[in-house]
């Protein structure tokens, strides 16, 4: 559609309204990728009038901001006395984040040296806001408050922008769209490569409704510039299940984006579980596995203790809370590799390959499972695993190979655990709530290079044969006219799925994770294989090449030296060096 074309549909929108009695704000007129978002005023009862108009795409109504904390959300001062300030006046690397929320508490010394705190909002402060944004900012500084150590040096500096409360002209409410403008015109003017958001629309998502602006816009943000938005997923978990008012809430049903809901226990606690007000998926097409996964949220009997004005140590619940937590660890991980790595794919990559696992818990609950606080752990492969990071870019149509660089004769005998993790930043059609994404990765596991499928065109049955140890066989189904698979055979994994996923097959993901457990005897140079697919308006199209990020895990029995067989096996293999801080006295 034309400019001149969509400007004459919204002016019989606009008269459509009026004569309904309603009114369109239309300074706040939003376009995109074809897509046009406005706040619309009409009488109580012309709605489903309002309807009728032909080129509507959906008329809903105007969430309020969340969170905005009251009753036992509320951070609660408890009169302790806060851990030691940490020593020195910089963060351990260069790196600056965001945090867009209600605001910093001024003159707490375990912030002031690393917080510049932004005044966007011409509002007075709230305090309950405040005391929100000062809880997630020191949540993102020093992760979960330590009972009896000093706090360690905070990993990057914070602007905080206050965006709340948010002006609004007489008569309109129009906080989501005012705090999102906000939003764009930070993140695009300073270039953060990740986002706080511990506040959004009041929201669930909906299958049946094109998406929220929120989602659609951070959403082509990332796909734009390279940021990774890390989004609370809402604290209705309790809400009614079958209306879908318990689901994650807008912008956490993002498909690029890292969506953090809330368990109950931090680690190494062994027994934990989704916090029961924590929202659960499934998330919107494209990202159906919502949320990504859990951090510690705290709940009434075990709460997430912070940093409160005082300054004191504050206590509250909720996902506003995990969501920093699990940050901490994402902007540990971005200093250590260095801006020429950090990307969205790659960052989201090591959180969910490293999520511990959902031991059986509902993954429409759970994600990928609990998110690390710190990576640090990560850096060193135990003796009997080691993890390698793929990084490629791939065409249209394109089948790229990647493999598992397995040492055959170290793990004869054996068992093995394999796991790979592959993501990708996928751009978006906010027009179409089914193929919201426009790309999507076909992946096949082939774990032994000499096994082909033949198919018999006759019957059209297919047997598996060694073209190695079984090559007379092969000879002879091919002298008989069988066709021999372009690529060695596929074995299923186990994958994380639900009946979304299995629906849809979850090529259209953006992040995929599948693990297998398999006999030595079994593998062969095993490999990966990824095809990129690509859509328009529900169709195969061309389209631009994609850069993905893979990481790869394998795991044998302890007394297995792994690590060292691959690293002499396969030299051109690079340890992936941390970068470390280093101070100069003057």
């Amino acid at each position: 559609m034309t400019a001149s074309e969509r400007q004459e549909v919204l002016t019989k929108w606009a008269a459509w309204v009026s004569q309904l009695g309603g009114e369109i704000a239309t300074d706040y007129q939003r376009v995109v990728r074809g897509m046009t978002f406005m706040p619309v005023r009409l009488p109580a009862g012309a709605a489903e009038q309002a309807t009728r108009f032909n080129p509507l795409r959906a008329l809903r109504p105007m969430p309020k901001v969340r969170p905005t904390p009251v009753g036992p959300l509320r951070v609660v001062g408890t009169g302790r006395q806060l851990p030691a300030s940490p020593p020195g006046q910089r963060p351990q690397s260069e790196l600056r984040v965001a945090v867009f929320d209600g605001g910093v508490s001024q003159g707490i010394p375990h912030l002031a040296p690393f917080v510049d705190a932004i005044e966007v909002t011409p509002e007075p402060e709230d305090p309950d806001s405040v005391a929100h944004g000062t809880m997630v900012t020191g949540a993102l500084l020093y992760g979960s408050m330590p009972a009896d150590e000093p706090l360690r040096t905070p990993d990057a500096r914070i602007d905080h922008f206050r965006v709340v409360p948010a002006p609004s002209p007489q008569n309109w409410d129009v906080d989501l769209y005012w705090i999102l403008d906000r939003i764009i015109e930070q993140v695009r003017a300073r270039a953060y490569p990740i986002v706080n958001l511990s506040l959004g629309p009041n929201l669930a998502v909906d299958d049946q409704t094109e998406p929220h602006r929120w989602t659609a816009e951070l959403d082509e943000l990332t796909d734009e510039l390279g940021v990774l938005f890390i989004t609370a997923v809402g604290n209705n978990g309790e809400l009614d299940a079958v209306t879908g008012l318990n689901r994650v809430q807008v912008p956490s049903d993002m498909v690029n984006a890292l969506s953090v809901g809330a368990c109950d226990k931090l680690a190494p606690a062994a027994d934990w579980q989704r916090a029961g007000y924590s929202a659960v998926g499934p998330g919107r097409s494209g990202g159906r596995l919502k949320p990504c996964g859990l951090a510690f949220g705290g709940e009434p009997g075990n709460r997430f203790t912070g940093i409160a004005p005082g300054p004191q140590i504050g206590e509250s619940w909720g996902t506003s809370f995990a969501t920093p937590l699990a940050m901490h660890g994402i902007v540990g991980l971005a200093a250590r590799l260095g801006p020429q790595l950090t990307t969205p794919d790659l960052l989201r990559a090591f959180a969910l390959h490293f999520a511990e696992a959902p031991n059986g818990q509902p993954i429409e609950e759970v994600g990928f499972g609990r998110l690390l606080e710190r990576y640090d752990e990560r850096w060193n492969c135990q003796a009997n695993e080691a993890t390698v990071l793929y990084r490629d870019t791939i065409e249209r149509d394109q089948v790229i190979s990647l493999p598992f660089p397995l040492v055959g004769d170290v793990v004869a005998g054996r068992t093995v655990d394999l796991r790979w993790t592959l993501v990708f930043t996928a751009p978006i059609d906010p027009t179409d709530a089914v193929d919201y994404t426009q790309a999507g990765l076909a992946v096949a596991f082939r774990p032994h290079a000499r096994r082909f499928s033949f198919r018999d065109p006759a019957t059209n049955k297919s047997v598996e044969l060694d073209i190695q140890e079984e090559r007379q066989e092969a000879l002879d189904r091919l002298g008989n006219g069988a066709i021999l698979g372009a690529l060695p055979a596929t074995r299923s994994t186990d994958r994380h799925r639900n009946e979304a996923l299995q629906r849809e097959e979850g090529k259209w993901e953006t992040a995929l994770h599948y693990s297998k457990r398999m006999r030595a005897s079994s593998l062969f140079d095993p490999q990966v294989t990824v095809n990129y697919l690509a859509r328009e308006d529900g169709r195969l199209t061309a389209a631009p090449p994609l850069p993905f990020t893979m990481l790869v895990s394998m795991r044998a029995p302890q007394g297995v030296d792994l690590y060292d067989a691959t690293r002499q096996n396969y030299p051109m293999l690079v340890p992936l060096a941390a970068r470390l801080p280093l101070r100069v006295r003057t």
